[in-house]
C-alpha cells in the first residue's frame, strides 16, 4: 500500500529535498472570517450534502467555528493556517478567501466584504516583517527567493461580496483582490450556484459583465460553487485561463458540489487548475491518502499539469496528516511515495497555478 509512512530514507530525503525547492501554493482557506468579530455563524446548504435544513456552528464542531481571539501571527490551536505554520509547513502563498455569511445576505454584503478586507490588511500590516501582499505572480517568486511567505486575496460568492457593482468589483482590485468566487451554492445575481443544478441556469448578463471585467482586470476567475450550466457559460466567455480554487470529484464522492470527470477535463483544456479539496464537508473523516487519490483521478484523466492544492483549511475540514499547513511536507512525502517524479511533484504543489498566475494577474 502507498503511504509517505512507508518511505525508505533516502525517499525521505529526496521529499525534503523537492519541498524545500517548490513553490508552495494553495488556493483557498477561510481563515480571515475567524479573525472578524462576526455575529453567530449559521450556515445553509440546501441538496449541498443531501442535507434538507440549515445547520448551525453547533454541527460542525468547536474547531471550525471559534472566537477571534489570535491573529495569523500566533500559532493557534484552532487556525488550520497562520504566519508560523505556514513557515513551519515551507508553504509559499496562501490564497485567503472572503467568504459571506448568509445574515449578510443580499443588502449588507459590500459592508461585510470591507470588514474582512480590513481584517486581512491589519493583519499584514501587523505581520509585515513577516508576510506580504502578493497581487502578482512576481510577488510569489520573489517571496520564494527570500525565504518569506505571501497572501493573495479572493472573494467567495463574489456577486453577493459586490451586491452586483462591478465599481465594487473594481474597488475591491484596487484594494489586492486578485481571485474571485462567483457563487456560493445557492443563486445570486451572477450564476446558479451548485445547489440550483436543478434550473440549469447558468450565467446572468450581470455575470457575463464580470466575467469581462475579470479578464479585463487581470482577475482569475473562480468556478468553485457554481451550477454545471454556469461552469460551461464562463468557459465560453471566458478570454483567460479559469480555476476552481476548491473542489472534489464527483466520479469518487457523489455531491452536486463536484466537479464531473467532463468539467475537469473541459477546465484543461481551457488551460485551468482544478485545487483539490481537503473536506467533503462535516461528516466523513477525510486522510491524506483520500486527498492523494484525487489528485491521481485528476492526474490520469487530464494531465499532471492540471491539478493543485486548495484545501479550504478553516472552512470544516481538518484531514488526518494534513490537519493544517505545517503539514504541507506530508503531501510531497506521499506524492513521492506514489511514484511522481520531482517535476511533477513542483508542478502540483504550485508550479500548475504559478502558470495561471503569470497569464491572468
Amino acid at each position: 500500500m502507498y503511504s509517505y509512512k512507508n518511505l525508505k530514507l533516502a525517499d525521505r530525503e529526496r521529499a525534503t529535498t523537492v519541498h524545500q525547492n517548490s513553490i508552495i501554493i494553495d488556493t483557498h482557506c477561510d481563515t480571515i472570517i475567524h479573525l472578524t468579530p462576526r455575529t453567530p455563524i449559521s450556515v445553509y446548504f440546501s441538496s449541498y450534502f443531501d442535507m434538507s435544513r440549515e445547520y448551525t456552528a453547533a454541527d460542525l464542531g468547536p474547531d471550525v467555528i471559534y472566537p477571534g481571539n489570535k491573529g495569523l501571527g500566533e500559532k493557534s490551536d484552532h487556525l488550520s493556517v497562520d504566519i508560523p505554520k505556514m513557515y513551519e509547513g515551507g508553504q509559499t502563498c496562501q490564497v485567503f478567501s472572503l467568504w459571506m455569511e448568509p445574515e449578510y445576505k443580499p443588502e449588507r454584503c459590500v459592508k461585510r466584504t470591507m470588514q474582512m478586507v480590513d481584517t486581512f490588511h491589519s493583519e499584514l500590516e501587523a505581520n509585515s516583517d513577516k508576510i506580504s501582499l502578493a497581487t502578482t505572480a512576481d510577488d510569489i517568486i520573489r517571496a520564494k527567493e527570500e525565504g518569506r511567505v505571501v497572501a493573495m486575496l479572493s472573494v467567495e460568492s463574489g456577486g453577493d461580496a459586490i451586491e452586483g457593482n462591478l465599481s465594487v468589483l473594481r474597488v475591491l482590485y484596487r484594494l489586492g483582490l486578485r481571485m474571485f468566487g462567483l457563487t456560493y451554492n445557492r443563486r445570486n445575481m451572477l450564476a446558479d450556484g451548485t445547489a440550483e443544478n436543478r434550473t440549469k441556469s447558468g450565467l446572468t448578463e450581470l455575470g457575463v459583465q464580470v466575467v469581462e471585467e475579470c479578464n479585463r482586470l487581470g482577475i482569475i476567475v473562480d468556478i468553485s460553487h457554481i451550477g454545471d450550466a454556469g461552469f460551461y457559460n464562463v468557459l465560453d466567455v471566458t478570454k483567460a485561463p479559469i480555476i476552481a480554487s476548491h473542489h472534489g470529484l464527483r466520479a469518487l464522492h457523489d455531491i452536486p458540489r463536484f466537479m464531473t470527470d467532463d468539467q475537469i477535463k473541459t477546465l484543461a483544456e481551457n488551460g485551468g487548475v482544478i485545487g483539490v479539496m481537503y473536506g467533503l464537508g462535516p461528516s466523513p473523516e477525510v486522510t491524506l491518502g483520500d486527498i492523494v487519490d484525487r489528485i491521481d483521478h485528476v492526474v490520469k484523466l487530464a494531465g499532471v499539469e492540471y491539478v493543485g492544492l486548495g484545501s479550504d483549511w478553516d472552512g470544516g475540514c481538518r484531514p488526518t496528516d494534513l490537519e493544517d499547513s505545517s503539514k504541507l511536507p506530508n503531501m510531497t512525502r506521499e506524492l513521492v511515495a506514489r511514484g511522481y517524479s520531482d517535476e511533477e511533484i513542483k508542478k502540483i504543489l504550485g508550479g500548475n497555478f504559478l502558470r495561471v498566475f503569470k497569464k491572468v494577474l
